[in-house]
């Protein structure tokens, strides 16, 4: 079985509770339901299903509760004897408007701070038998002094409440004034069931099976909370939750804090290798200027020295002796391209003049072109052959004349190539 909340001020609810431990969707009549929440005989109930009537004139009163109970019928009226319309007083931060003018006067002669207002009336037949309701399990009339007019104006030959819960005392004190209306009740086929200090109970004859329930106050054997402590220990759970979670971030963050810690020694690590390396660097560098300056200094010096030997007597004296060893080797290079270039044309001429050379000998030239077209080049510079457009004399296919054109001289050969250039172009 789960806890019940009790919201009402002195426990009724928890009272009813047990009265209706076997009922799961009753009705209720609220007169004088005031706030929603607080202090409310009915909330429970309309929690677990219930539905009802909550009569209720204070404008503000009558706001929340449309608000907070739209499944219920919310009434801003006042019941009383008759039908028609009545001076309403309201009494403002409290609970204590009433429709008596002598309390409302005693209220604003305490400091009480006062308004009148109409408001429209009705009896609680009406109201009742207006919206339907075939069966009522609890009437409360809670009306600060005006329990008497509102029961005159029920009429219980009709409707037949199971309970009825009525206020019995003056606002805020402990005198009963029940002796005032009480008659209308009993008379109606009531008994008075329990008094908790400031309601009396009446159950309806017809259910007297439910008064051993009415037995005992409130007691621990009734599972129930009060709304302010069931709250207090919401917030306290939402606070636990809170802390949990706030706790969970903390080592959170601390894991977070401990992995940065980890980075920051690895940062630092390669902070103080990045400064060792950049110390060798900045050695290195400094050798390197070193050695560059050393070398520097060298070439400046060995500059020097070459700028005081040029400038010397010696050097100048030793021009002719210089410019005649280029020359002289220039002319042993020379002598040696001639002797060279004199040798080849020796043996082309002499492969020419001779088959038996000259085939295998052009059978090994066309395996090397680069070296055959070179050889061709050299024969047609040197008066060995003639050029004959794209393809020059080849070693293996010479013209008839090309055996007497190896036997003459290298002049020779130069005057008939001239010659016989001439003679074509006059053809043409």
């Amino acid at each position: 079985m789960s806890t019940f909340i009790s919201y009402a001020q002195n426990f009724e609810d928890v009272i009813l509770h047990r009265a209706f431990s076997g009922v799961e969707s009753g009705v209720y009549v609220d007169v004088g339901a005031q706030h929603p929440i607080h202090d409310s005989v009915t909330r429970a109930f309309y929690e677990r299903g219930w539905r009802g009537i909550n009569i209720e004139p204070v404008e503000e009163w009558h706001a929340l509760l449309a608000v907070d109970r739209p499944d219920d019928i919310n009434l801003p009226v006042v019941v009383g004897a008759s039908s028609g319309e009545v001076t309403f007083y309201r009494v403002l931060d409290s609970g204590l408007s009433t429709m008596d003018a002598a309390m409302a006067r005693d209220y604003a002669a305490q400091g009480a701070r006062v308004s009148e207002t109409a408001v429209p009336m009705r009896t609680l037949t009406d109201v009742i038998e207006q919206a339907a309701l075939s069966t009522v399990q609890f009437l409360k009339i809670d009306v600060e002094g005006a329990e008497g007019e509102v029961l005159r104006g029920m009429d219980f030959s009709k409707i037949r409440p199971w309970v009825v819960v009525i206020e019995s005392t003056m606002p805020n004190t402990q005198t009963d004034v029940s002796h005032e209306w009480s008659h209308l009740v009993l008379d109606a086929g009531y008994d008075e069931v329990y008094f908790d200090g400031l309601n009396r109970f009446y159950l309806a004859r017809e259910h007297a099976d439910l008064s051993e329930r009415f037995a005992v106050p409130p007691n621990c054997f009734d599972l129930f909370v009060r709304y302010a402590d069931w709250e207090r220990g919401e917030q306290a759970r939402k606070l636990a939750l809170e802390l949990d979670a706030t706790r969970d971030r903390i080592t959170e963050l601390g894991e977070k804090i401990a992995s940065v810690n980890d980075q920051l020694v690895f940062a630092q690590r390669e902070v103080a290798s990045s400064r060792i390396a950049l110390a060798e660097t900045r050695d290195t560098l400094r050798e390197s200027e070193r050695v560059a300056h050393y070398w520097w200094h060298t070439a400046e010096e060995m500059r020097s020295e070459i700028s005081l030997i040029k400038s010397s007597r010696s050097w100048r004296l030793t021009v002719p002796l210089r410019v005649g060893l280029r020359q002289s080797a220039q002319l042993l290079v020379s002598a040696s391209k001639r002797r060279t270039r004199r040798l080849l044309m020796r043996a082309i001429r002499f492969a020419l003049i001779r088959p038996a050379i000259k085939k295998p000998l052009a059978a090994v030239l066309r395996k090397q072109p680069a070296l055959m077209l070179r050889l061709k080049r050299f024969a047609v510079r040197a008066g060995l052959a003639v050029e004959m457009g794209p393809s020059a004399v080849s070693v293996d296919g010479l013209p008839a004349n090309a055996l007497k054109r190896a036997q003459l001289s290298p002049r020779a050969n130069r005057i008939l190539i001239q010659l016989e250039q001439a003679m074509a172009e006059r053809k043409r």
